[in-house]
């Protein structure tokens, strides 16, 4: 189906087509008076009304929507989440609202380890009929791309089949999902007592069977003290990039772990978290253009009191991006769109910046800079058009969810539109 989308009250996308960062981040192109023409799952142009019948035969036969009292803004990018998971850790929650620290429940057995039991326990059905819902609700926050790991398996069957459920998913909803290899997402008790020997088994054995099936764009590993140092990151990293794999990380999310300068070293697409980066680290990803992923939701769920701000990653150039970090034990949540309005409220972010950073930047973050994060001729038509006059109304009204409809790369998808199982 083609659509011709008529006289939004503005058309919002960022300014140029690669990751924009410092004051540039700060910055938006906002058209009015224009009409949107989708043909064959691409953006074909931005013109009147009038002159993209004149010009283009397909937008004489495409589906007229009505765009007053809307805004259209590309599809908004979720580049940080956990989808195939299983199971819930609902009590972890209360236990720290009563002052237990995420790396005390994970001591006593709880965290991703808890996770990790669920999922080995549960069906590759179950997993995708999961995953999917993840992925209908992701949508119902105007997401028309996804990031999903692996990571709660961590042995090398149910990496792989983590892996697995979500290329089935990809071939069944509409939005597009990016997978990523986390194998190196903690330690599980079968190794506890020997670490280099699962690091070994990641590099040996996992890395490259996930890299035979194609069943990855990137490697992740989780850096952080009492985890992955930041030598064993390295080592899988490299690993990963040998097999073709890309890199990103979870980086400094509770102490400067060292994790952000390795994000640089390896010239990471993204270091993810960054609540305590040190300047060195930092320097090194503005070098690498390594993009920082933001992800307040966790913050927030585990009571952080301290975490990086835009101004800093400013300063240092960095590109900034946001995601939801959906997971059962630190971000159980799907909602991007509350993620843009935390990253204003709490990170000190600018409305304009927050559209870049689940848009262009998150693009950049997966490698998808050329084919989606902007509103493009050219570019996929992954659109999410919402109902309300002025895009500072999505931030303004900030309890609400005005989404009309998502385009994924040309597909229809309006808010609750269950997916087949």
């Amino acid at each position: 189906m083609n659509y011709l989308i008529e006289a939004p009250e503005q058309i919002v996308s960022a300014l140029g087509t690669q990751a924009v960062r410092g004051e540039q981040q700060d910055r938006l192109n906002v058209i009015t008076g224009r009409s949107l023409l989708v043909a064959d799952g691409k953006i074909i142009a931005v013109d009147t009304t009038a002159s993209l019948l004149k010009r283009f035969v397909k937008a004489r036969s495409a589906k007229r929507i009505p765009g007053k009292g809307r805004v259209v803004l590309p599809g908004l990018i979720d580049a940080h989440t956990h989808l195939p998971y299983s199971g819930n850790r609902r009590q972890e929650f209360n236990l720290r609202l009563r002052g237990v620290t995420y790396m005390e429940i994970a001591k006593r057995g709880g965290g991703i380890l808890a996770t990790l039991k669920a999922v080995r326990g549960a069906t590759s059905a179950q997993l995708l009929k999961e995953t999917l819902a993840r992925a209908r609700t992701c949508m119902n926050y105007g997401v028309t791309t996804v990031e999903a790991k692996s990571g709660y398996g961590l042995n090398l069957g149910d990496e792989v089949r983590q892996l697995e459920v979500l290329r089935q998913a990809a071939a069944r909803a509409p939005l597009r999902i990016v997978p990523t290899l986390l194998a190196a997402h903690e330690f599980p008790e079968e190794f506890k007592q020997n670490k280099e020997a699962y690091v070994d088994l990641i590099c040996s054995r996992i890395i490259p069977e996930v890299a035979a099936k194609k069943l990855a764009v990137f490697c992740d590993v989780f850096c952080e003290k009492g985890v992955f140092t930041p030598a064993q990151a390295l080592r899988i990293l490299r690993t990963g990039q040998r097999f073709g794999l890309k890199s990103r990380l979870h980086a400094d999310e509770f102490v400067n772990s060292g994790a952000a300068l390795v994000a640089g070293q390896v010239h990471a697409l993204s270091a993810d978290h960054l609540n305590f980066p040190s300047e060195e680290g930092l320097t090194a990803m503005a070098r690498a253009g390594t993009v920082a992923i933001l992800l307040p939701g966790a913050s927030m769920f585990l009571l952080h009191r301290q975490h990086l701000n835009a101004p800093d990653l400013k300063r240092y150039g960095i590109p900034m991006a946001l995601a939801t970090d959906c997971n059962p034990g630190s971000s159980p949540t799907t909602n991007l769109l509350m993620m843009m309005r935390l990253g204003c409220f709490t990170y000190g972010m600018t409305a304009e910046a927050a559209l870049n950073a689940v848009t262009i930047n998150a693009a950049a973050s997966l490698g998808l800079a050329e084919e989606t994060g902007t509103i493009e001729a050219g570019k996929s038509a992954d659109l999410s058009v919402w109902d309300v006059p002025h895009y500072l109304d999505l931030f303004y009204h900030y309890g609400d969810n005005p989404l009309a409809f998502v385009l994924c790369r040309g597909t229809l998808v309006p808010p609750k539109r269950s997916l087949p199982v």
